[in-house]
């Protein structure tokens, strides 16, 4: 007697995740997919190197399998341990550079299924190092992939900031903010103050 196989239809995720926050230290992940014919119930996601869907080292991310079957429970496991680790529910915690990868586990309905997951890990860092400003300009400071805690200067005649980072120019000269993320990585940026403004120094991203 044949052996009659049943195809069910499955889905594969089409590249594609949007990250949203779900609390002050956790963001979310969701992830969309298609169907498509197949033997396995699998989802596949890679989130691509562009600064908006990075992820960086020192955040927690948790897992959210959009359009998710009632009553599927997944177990994850990481084969990058040294890149970042996941709990079996999908927080993931990110700790070094590289190619962080995970697989999602689940037995549902007599079936197995599972989902590899993928993402780009950076190293957080601060868009620009010197600013040029004139006396009375001000500045914000940001911070790629993690979040300002503290700014300090070193010479507060020159320009002065707040904690959070806004910055203004106060007299000409030369100064130094020290920065520190909520992870306590620390960072620096150079100001210097002129009393016109000067197309030579000015700082483009100020305009």
């Amino acid at each position: 007697m044949k052996r009659i196989i049943s195809i069910f239809t499955c889905a594969l995720l089409l590249a594609t995740s949007s990250i949203s926050q779900v609390s002050a230290n956790i963001k979310k992940v969701d992830t969309y997919y298609e169907s498509k014919e197949s033997e396995n119930y699998t989802y596949n996601s890679l989130v691509s190197s562009s600064e908006k869907n990075c992820l960086y080292i020192g955040q927690k991310i948790q897992l959210n399998i959009v359009n998710n079957k009632k009553g599927m429970e997944w177990e994850w496991t990481s084969s990058t341990s040294d890149v970042g680790t996941i709990t079996t529910t999908g927080l993931i915690e990110l700790k070094k550079k590289g190619t962080f990868k995970a697989q999602g586990v689940c037995f549902y309905d007599g079936k197995k299924y599972t989902i590899n997951y993928a993402a780009i890990v950076k190293k957080p860092s601060i868009p620009i190092n010197v600013v040029y400003l004139t006396k009375g300009q001000n500045f914000k400071i940001n911070l790629i992939g993690a979040k300002v805690k503290k700014c300090v200067s070193t010479k507060k005649k020159i320009a002065k900031t707040t904690k959070k980072g806004n910055v203004t120019a106060l007299k000409t000269g030369k100064t130094v903010i020290k920065v520190k993320d909520t992870n306590n990585n620390k960072y620096k940026i150079k100001i210097q103050v002129y009393k016109t403004k000067n197309k030579k120094h000015y700082n483009s991203s100020l305009k």
